[in-house]
């Protein structure tokens, strides 16, 4: 019985070892993901606003 026993707990701790990692293994890609997408997009949003004030300074240089 005490084998049995060993062996079940065992087998429990693996899986909750396994459990553990795929669900670190989701959130850390996810995470990462999440974080190129947001970086790209602030990217995005620096070169348009530094268009906007390049055509800002232009027509206001051309307006004095």
């Amino acid at each position: 019985m005490d084998i049995l026993s060993s062996k079940v707990v065992m087998g429990v701790a693996a899986a909750l070892i396994g459990l553990v990692g795929a669900v670190s293994y989701n959130w850390a890609s996810w995470t990462t993901e999440t974080l190129i997408a947001v970086d790209k997009r602030t990217e995005v949003m620096a070169v348009q606003m530094q268009a906007i004030k390049l055509e800002l300074e232009r027509l206001y240089a051309a307006n004095r």
